[in-house]
């Protein structure tokens, strides 16, 4: 899958289909690559209220001797890749495919009345205790952060 330029009028690609356009960019050059974490931001100050208005994305990978960035330069387009020397430490590798795509996180959210704007959201795998799977990790402008497991799909 590679990048290009979204075409005007066509909708935006899913959160998903933009980390795969980067994983694929990063696994030409790096084979044994490991997504490590996406983190998807906005410019607007006050927030968004929709995954889909999250324009900004910075995705880490971890390389076998260090750290490869690529951040987005469009809906669909990434710029270089940039290798850092070094461990990266924090979280476990994501595991990748993941089963539930950002606007459906967003939606469970809205279900429970998590209806607040948020101005990032950070897809990662915690070392935690009972943390045992990826997690949106959602930046409230007001109020505590929330998360969404990717596979139990539980809003804590």
């Amino acid at each position: 899958m590679g990048g290009g330029t979204t075409q005007p009028g066509s909708n935006p690609p899913s959160f998903l289909a933009r980390v795969e356009t980067a994983r694929s960019k990063v696994l030409e050059e790096h084979l044994t690559a490991k997504l490590y974490y996406v983190k998807a931001t906005t410019q607007t100050p006050e927030g968004v209220t929709f995954p889909s208005k999250l324009t900004e994305m910075e995705i880490m990978f971890r390389l076998d001797d260090g750290i490869a960035t690529v951040e987005s330069t469009g809906h669909d387009d990434f710029g270089p890749i940039e290798i850092r020397p070094g461990p990266i430490m924090g979280n476990a590798n994501l595991v990748w495919p993941i089963s539930l795509d950002i606007s459906e996180a967003d939606a469970l959210l809205k279900v429970q009345g998590h209806t607040g704007s948020y101005d990032a959201v950070t897809l990662r795998k915690p070392l935690h205790p009972g943390m045992n799977e990826n997690y949106y990790f959602f930046s409230m402008v007001e109020g505590p952060d929330l998360s969404v497991g990717t596979e139990s799909r539980e809003v804590s």
